[in-house]
């Protein structure tokens, strides 16, 4: 009996064992991918640094023109410039590197770009650029509209929409991850009263 009770404990000092590098391994790399799958779940719904996303600058005098206006082209480098800052933004909250936001191998495309003129800048103006997502039916693209605020008088001196795809090299079009999709998601409902302004609404 003394054998038997000796050999079992052994069998259960193995299992449990056996269980505990199971759980350190399997399940520590489980934890890891539920958190960078779910890093964001709970707090999607309070994302003032994401949604609007801002970038500050100011007009510098090389991006003037003849006129010592802000040279139009440049309202369109400004727009690339804070769609990227917000790229950076996002991959900060989700944890993973910037060039890794969209998958391996996966670019964010620009399609189109629109944009309204609606009030001239000048020489060190200060201006606000606000992007945001409206809502989108495919799961490839994804409509980000945008403005630019001057901080001096609060004066909304452009605003436009960016239809972004996501393409994988040697494939085409490919879906934004389920993660990105909830997030715009959730951008695109709390920024709603700002798309229905910018459209004119």
């Amino acid at each position: 009996v003394s054998t038997q009770s000796t050999g079992l404990q052994k069998m259960q000092s193995s299992l449990s064992l056996s269980r505990r590098v199971v759980a350190a391994t399997s399940g520590g790399a489980l934890r890891s991918l539920t958190q960078r799958r779910f890093a964001s779940a709970s707090s999607n719904k309070d994302l003032p640094e994401l949604w609007p996303f801002k970038t500050r600058v100011s007009v510098r005098g090389y991006e003037l023109d003849s006129f010592n206006h802000l040279n139009n082209a440049v309202f369109v480098q400004y727009y690339e410039h804070s769609r990227w800052m917000q790229g950076q933004a996002l991959a900060q909250h989700l944890q993973v590197p910037v060039q890794e936001l969209f998958g391996k191998g996966v670019l964010p495309v620009l399609r189109s770009f629109s944009l309204d003129f609606r009030a001239e800048l000048r020489l060190m103006d200060e201006i606000d650029i606000r992007v945001w997502p409206a809502k989108s039916a495919s799961q490839s693209t994804i409509v980000l509209l945008g403005d630019m605020v001057r901080v001096s008088d609060g004066v909304r001196v452009s605003s436009s929409q960016a239809v972004i795809t996501c393409v994988k090299r040697g494939v085409g079009k490919t879906a934004f991850s389920e993660q990105l999709r909830d997030l715009f998601a959730v951008g695109a409902e709390k920024c709603a009263h700002l798309s229905d302004e910018v459209k004119g609404k």
